[in-house]
């Protein structure tokens, strides 16, 4: 009987539009009460998930964000031993932990280098501007 009793009022109140509200009184008839009225929703409730512009891939390492701007870049070693005074690509080396990082140079003001790189914070695409003398050498594509 109980079962009975909530399916029929979940049939009932389901067939009420969305601007009421259903109860069921101590007689067992039901009765109606209108909600206020619902404000239109003019912006998303969620915020959209935010796919990053490159790859996992590419946004965790270095080297292999300097491959996708400029796919046809000989190897590291290459790059290492040809290091100059300029040059799409920088060379970084940090001393302490003893690696390599890749960059791709955006531009040289003076001795400003500004430069596009992923992986230097977490698996990001990250912008920096540094002196040129923090650089290992600058590698200049063919």
């Amino acid at each position: 009987m109980l079962i009975l009793r909530y399916l029929t009022l979940t049939i009932l109140c389901l067939s009420v539009p969305l601007t009421a509200i259903a109860q069921p009184s101590k007689e067992g008839e039901i009765s109606v009460y209108p909600l206020p009225p619902i404000e239109e929703i003019t912006e998303p409730i969620l915020e959209p998930v935010l796919k990053p512009e490159l790859p996992y891939s590419i946004l965790s390492n270095c080297w292999a964000y300097v491959k996708y701007i400029y796919p046809d870049t000989p190897s590291t070693a290459t790059i290492r031993a040809s290091l100059g005074a300029s040059g799409e690509i920088g060379v970084l080396y940090y001393a302490s932990s003893g690696l390599w990082h890749y960059v791709v140079v955006e531009s040289v003001d003076g001795d400003q280098v500004t430069f596009s790189e992923t992986n230097f914070n977490g698996h990001t695409k990250s912008t920096r501007t540094l002196p040129s003398a923090a650089f290992a050498g600058f590698y200049d594509l063919p």
